[in-house]
């Protein structure tokens, strides 16, 4: 689902219009971002697509390159740095939080909200328990 008021804001995250609790969402500067779960499943499905953006040299070379998708399973939140590393180096990061307890868990996913912000990344809630960090160079959609 295309987003137009999101290509006009440049950075900002906008609420799609869509069925309530749908979970949509675009990001701006060409790119949009949807999430949301399957009524013939049982779970939420992703599809991963690479975006189309002009004028960067490390999307061109992000374009190129294998895409990568890392599943971790922290069980301490030293662990945190290495999804941010994986995040700059252009892999997309599903993290399954269950081994944390709420507050260890918490810290993650703050901690991971801000790199992906300052990566101009996605950071996607996938069920309870497990998020998904997504380089800019990726679209993660339904």
């Amino acid at each position: 689902m295309w987003c137009p008021s999101a290509a006009a804001t440049g950075d900002h995250v906008n609420r799609c219009s869509g069925p309530a609790g749908s979970g949509m969402w675009c990001r701006g500067r060409g790119a949009e971002v949807i999430l949301s779960k399957n009524k013939n499943q049982n779970h939420s499905a992703l599809r991963v697509k690479s975006r189309d953006r002009q004028h960067s040299a490390s999307m061109f070379q992000a374009r190129h390159a294998p895409l990568e998708i890392v599943l971790l399973r922290p069980e301490k939140t030293e662990e945190m740095e290495r999804a941010v590393h994986l995040l700059q180096g252009h892999a997309t990061v599903v993290v399954d939080l269950q081994r944390l307890d709420a507050a260890q868990a918490q810290r993650f996913i703050d901690f991971l909200a801000g790199a992906v912000w300052s990566l101009d990344g996605t950071l996607e809630r996938i069920s309870e328990q497990v998020i998904v960090a997504a380089p800019m160079s990726v679209l993660l959609s339904n």
